[in-house]
């Protein structure tokens, strides 16, 4: 299951991530793109950012918000109502930081 958890586009930026959900696994898959992205980073004008949850710590996030009985799709809907209004993904791992959840980030470059 796939959701758009955040989307924004300027002249000078887009932004995109995705949050999936697969075998059990959250994903949240960003790419943020624009000469602004290479006015701050000051390398290139696109930056891959991914923040993503083994199946355990997955379930123990879901259990934290109240929706682990719920369907994937709903619970996607609920990570996007809770911490996609801005887009910031960090909310999410300051959210899991706090409820003892592990997270995996990588990002490029």
């Amino acid at each position: 299951m796939k959701i758009t958890f955040y989307h924004y586009e300027d002249e000078d930026i887009t932004i995109n991530t995705d949050a999936i959900l697969k075998d059990g696994k959250l994903l949240l898959d960003g790419l943020d793109y624009g000469k602004r992205v290479e006015e701050l980073r000051g390398m290139g004008d696109d930056y891959e950012y991914k923040l993503s949850l083994d199946k355990e710590n997955t379930t123990k996030l879901f259990d934290s918000l109240g929706v682990a009985d719920k369907t994937d799709k709903q619970k996607l809907v609920t990570l996007k109502e809770m911490f996609g209004k801005d887009g910031r993904i960090s909310e999410i791992e300051e959210y899991c930081d706090k409820h003892d959840i592990k997270t995996e980030f990588f990002c490029w470059p």
